[in-house]
């Protein structure tokens, strides 16, 4: 089973399940919980928990803080990172939710 973000903007990052809760605690290792909206999102990265939709506060929180954190990351996980803000940061600007799970 994957791991979706953004699915509802075409602008999706996807991983496995396990790929995502390894992802998390890379970024929580590297101080990526820095805001609100990174909290929850890898709270739902590690617990691996149904798809919800975080609001484009949450959304915009989530991105600066994996955009911060992800080039302290190795390569496929930086990748992965900026791939997620990405997805966030669209969901941000256009002012709709950000579904992840």
């Amino acid at each position: 089973m994957g791991f979706l973000f953004g699915r509802e903007n075409n602008h999706t990052a996807s991983t496995s399940s396990t790929g995502a809760a390894d992802l998390a605690k890379k970024i929580r290792s590297k101080g990526g919980a820095s805001s609100s909206g990174a909290t929850v999102l890898l709270r739902l990265m590690e617990q691996g928990q149904d798809p919800q939709d975080l609001c484009p506060e949450l959304a915009e929180g989530a991105a600066r803080s994996f955009r911060d954190v992800a080039r302290k990351l190795p390569r496929d996980a930086r990748r992965l990172a900026e791939n997620i803000a990405a997805s966030a940061e669209h969901a941000s600007r256009t002012g709709r939710t950000w579904t992840v799970g």
